[in-house]
């Protein structure tokens, strides 16, 4: 219900436009573009990692915090 409420408040192509920029649908490089789509796939890895990364601390703190407090 919440994502259904920011959708209508933001907008789907507000929302998109990162996503689109990170993962595109068909890729052409050439040139100086070659540069820009390393970059970008680095981006896209490190904004992965991190989110991964940040996920599995989350989970083991909070199963830390857990079994210290039961």
């Amino acid at each position: 219900m919440a994502l259904t409420f920011i959708l209508s408040l933001v907008g789907e192509k507000r929302l998109m436009k990162p996503v689109r920029y990170l993962f595109p649908n068909n890729v052409f490089v050439f040139g100086k573009e070659v540069e820009k789509h390393t970059k970008r796939q680095s981006l896209r890895q490190n904004i992965l990692w991190g989110i991964i990364i940040s996920s599995v601390i989350g989970i083991v703190t909070g199963l830390a915090v857990w079994m210290i407090t039961k």
